[in-house]
């Protein structure tokens, strides 16, 4: 589960000037989707609670008794970021208006709670190194945001398995058309090679449809052979036995 930094205050702390929170609803909904990592950067800087407001002006923060607490507001912020980056943090939701948190707005350092554009010191000091930071009046659009990115990741994950099973569709239908071919080619020549046993042999049979001889009825002269009363002709006799091996003949030696 993602990790979020927090003001501490908006999750029910009472470690503002004044000993009180800033407890949002909204942030229940935060808790069951991520890991809320609580941060308060001017009571982890060293100031006490409760005590004096403190505004900026200019590069400084001044107390509302004229005490420049820079130092300590400089010293949160490195700590918020320490922070952040041993948990691998990306996204920051901070107190609007604060000299520390406020993300865009900030009150113009005359304690006349008039509220100018601008960054707390530990705002800037975050997004200069990357991570989101957000008030807590952006929490339901970033919640909504984060909806939205998911459904749309999920129909785009959808619309991926969707591809591969079509394509593997196709895959099987395209092979079951193969096999299917192959075994019409293998009945087919199955068929064939019955057929041929069974068919006739035209060279075996005269015009008339009889069976032919084949035995040599007639000598190498062209007279007829001589047949033995059950019609079958004379054979050659039995043939020699050479059972022995061939007869050999010596050579005369020249006289």
């Amino acid at each position: 589960m993602e990790k979020i930094l927090i003001s501490a205050c908006l999750l029910g702390d009472k470690c503002t000037y004044n000993l009180k929170d800033n407890y949002r609803r909204e942030v229940e909904e935060l808790k069951k989707r991520f890991l809320l990592v609580p941060f308060c950067p001017e009571v982890e800087g060293g100031l006490p609670t409760p005590r004096k407001p403190s505004e900026q002006k200019g590069s400084k923060v001044i107390m509302e008794d004229g005490t420049d607490v820079t130092r300590f507001f400089n010293d949160g912020a490195q700590k918020a970021l320490k922070v952040c980056k041993f948990h691998g943090i990306r996204i920051a939701i901070l107190k609007e208006k604060s000299p520390s948190c406020g993300t865009h707005f900030v009150y113009n350092g005359t304690f006349s709670h008039t509220i100018v554009d601008g960054k707390g010191v530990t705002a800037r000091l975050l997004e200069s190194y990357g991570i989101s930071c957000y008030s807590e009046d952006q929490i339901s659009w970033l919640l909504a945001s984060m909806d939205a990115k998911e459904s749309a990741e999920k129909e785009r994950l959808a619309a991926i398995k969707a591809a591969k099973e079509e394509r593997a569709a196709l895959l099987k239908q395209k092979e079951e058309e193969e096999a299917r071919i192959l075994e019409a080619k293998k009945e087919k020549a199955v068929k064939a090679k019955k057929d041929f046993k069974k068919k006739p042999f035209k060279k075996n049979f005269d015009k008339n449809g009889e069976k032919k001889s084949f035995r040599k009825s007639f000598h190498k002269d062209g007279e007829k052979k001589p047949f033995r009363k059950d019609g079958k002709s004379f054979s050659k006799g039995p043939r020699k036995n050479f059972s022995k091996g061939p007869r050999t003949y010596k050579k005369s030696k020249p006289e």
